[in-house]
């Protein structure tokens, strides 16, 4: 009888002890969480586009198997940023890319064929209170090789600010007719 009356003792004390502490571990948590997260607000501006002007170059020769044409290649030129309720800020373009070119009527046209680029960008710009970059990956697809007679393309850009962009994200995106449009998409703002 003693012994059963010690194991209830202990039972009912390790119960007690679960159902006081396990609030205070979810505390812990929700804290740590807080303070990985901090209070910080998030601002997200939408309408943003870009419009650029810039020269893709190869480099090197590209690379032909099985109808796939792999090149490498840079681009520079201007860049134009456009941020509601802000003046348009215009900087540097600098990127390096990949393409890779499906076509099996190589070396023809065809209206079928597949051209996808893949590369790190970054947007310098300096000025008073705009100096900083927003670099990132961009992912191009397009259909209709060669590229002048693509009829359709599918752009994606994910770039993160420094300098006094920093901590803010640009994500844009284009669908729709090569040259016709502009990626357009948010600005988020982490404070």
């Amino acid at each position: 009888m003693n012994k059963n009356k010690n194991i209830l003792i202990l039972t009912i004390t390790l119960l007690t002890l679960v159902l006081v502490t396990a609030p205070l571990i979810g505390t812990v948590e929700a804290n740590r969480y807080r303070k990985r997260c901090g209070r910080r607000r998030i601002t997200i501006i939408e309408g943003v586009t870009v419009t650029s002007e810039r020269t893709p170059m190869f480099v090197g020769d590209p690379q032909i198997i099985d109808g796939i044409i792999l090149n490498r290649g840079i681009s520079t030129g201007e860049v134009t940023l456009n941020i509601p309720g802000e003046d348009p800020l215009v900087g540097d373009w600098d990127s390096t890319w990949i393409s890779r070119v499906i076509n099996p009527d190589f070396p023809d046209a065809n209206p079928e064929g597949k051209i996808t680029l893949m590369g790190m960008m970054v947007w310098t710009f300096t000025g008073e209170g705009t100096t900083g970059t927003f670099f990132g990956e961009t992912r191009n697809e397009l259909i209709g090789y060669p590229f002048p007679t693509a009829t359709y393309t599918d752009v994606q850009m994910k770039l993160q600010g420094t300098g006094d962009f920093r901590g803010q994200t640009l994500k844009l995106s284009y669908q729709g007719v090569p040259g016709e449009g502009s990626p357009t998409g948010n600005l988020i703002i982490r404070k």
